[in-house]
């Protein structure tokens, strides 16, 4: 038997008598939770690949059920006659995505599905995960997939500039708003216009300012300092943070309107220690990246060597790896009294 499709109580009866190379389930499905149908099918036939069908479904709900196992979620019913298990996996050449991210492990591939389906859409994403394990490139990664790769992705670190101008920075401001305001400027949402902003350590903007950032996820509009003229806006914003923002809650220093406006589709990057499967892959990867910029000759590297990164647990996860990687490469063209004397200091430190 074909693909099954079930859409009531009746269809999903006939499950349990046949063998079929897979499941496509309408939705809405009577009183039945999205998530339940997936237990109930895995029960009746292990292994068998399920997808969901939901006209102008949430992003939220094909997100849950991408995680809980689900091999596919469709927007319109027009795809449903396209799927099918056995068919051949779209090309990774169609996903340019993924230059921006290397890995092939299983702790990877939710966030891989989670960015196919969340490229296209306009709403906002929150990416949380250690330090170093690769925000920025899987806000560049979501960029990408979506309908704006071609329009600007406009880059902030929240840490980066004092709280007295990070709201000058963000929102633009005009000529004489403030001492120093020589000539008016335009803030890094507009140049963000039609495309990208990615906002990095989110978690550390001053109160003020995220009173502010709400304004303008809520209004989709801003006003300069110094104005009172309002700017339409048609950016998509991403966000990421290292921190616990539940945590800055309860201490009080980051509102919880904001958390919510912000964790709208939530992506969790996993550290370096749970996708180790990748360390040979990105190891690599930064070989060929750092031989090629330092134009030196194309190193290679011991199985064992491999091995040991491979059960370290990398506490600055793939920064760190890169770092290690380089270093070693560097450290492969000293003499050798050289390489001993290098050794000797970073033990001293």
């Amino acid at each position: 038997m074909d693909v099954l499709r079930i859409c009531d109580r009746q269809s999903l009866s006939i499950l349990a008598a046949t063998r079929p190379a897979g499941v496509v389930v309408t939705l809405p499905f009577d009183d039945h939770d999205p998530a339940t149908l997936l237990s109930i099918n895995r029960e009746m036939q292990p292994g068998l690949p399920v997808a969901f069908l939901r006209e102008a479904g949430p992003a939220s709900e094909a997100v849950r059920l991408l995680r809980l196992g689900a091999c596919e979620y469709f927007d319109f019913v027009a795809d449903a006659e396209a799927w099918r298990p056995a068919a051949p996996e779209r090309p990774e050449s169609a996903d340019t995505w993924r230059r921006f991210v290397i890995g092939e492990s299983p702790a990877m591939q939710p966030v891989f599905d989670t960015i196919r389906l969340l490229g296209p859409r306009r709403s906002t994403v929150l990416i949380q995960g250690e330090t170093g394990t690769g925000k920025e490139m899987i806000a560049r990664a979501l960029h990408e997939a979506s309908t704006r790769a071609s329009q600007p992705l406009v880059s902030v670190n929240c840490t980066a500039l004092p709280d007295t101008l990070l709201e000058a920075e963000l929102f633009g401001h005009t000529r004489g708003a403030f001492t120093g305001a020589m000539q008016g400027r335009v803030g890094r949402f507009e140049q963000a216009q039609r495309g990208t902003i990615f906002l990095d350590e989110i978690g550390d903007l001053p109160l003020e300012v995220q009173a502010k950032l709400l304004r303008v996820l809520q209004e989709k509009e801003l006003q300069k300092l110094g104005s009172g003229e309002t700017v339409k806006l048609d950016v998509r914003v991403v966000a990421a943070t290292n921190a616990a923002l539940e945590h800055k809650i309860e201490k009080g220093t980051f509102r919880e309107d904001l958390f919510y406006g912000l964790n709208v589709l939530p992506l969790y990057i996993p550290p370096l220690r749970e996708r180790w499967q990748d360390i040979p892959i990105l190891v690599e990867h930064f070989i060929e990246k750092i031989c090629r910029a330092e134009n030196l000759p194309a190193k290679k590297i011991y199985r064992e060597t491999l091995e040991r990164l491979q059960r370290y647990t990398w506490p600055g996860n793939v920064r760190q790896l890169g770092n290690t990687v380089e270093r070693a490469i560097i450290l492969t063209d000293l003499s050798p009294g050289a390489k001993r004397k290098f050794a000797r200091k970073r033990m001293i430190r």
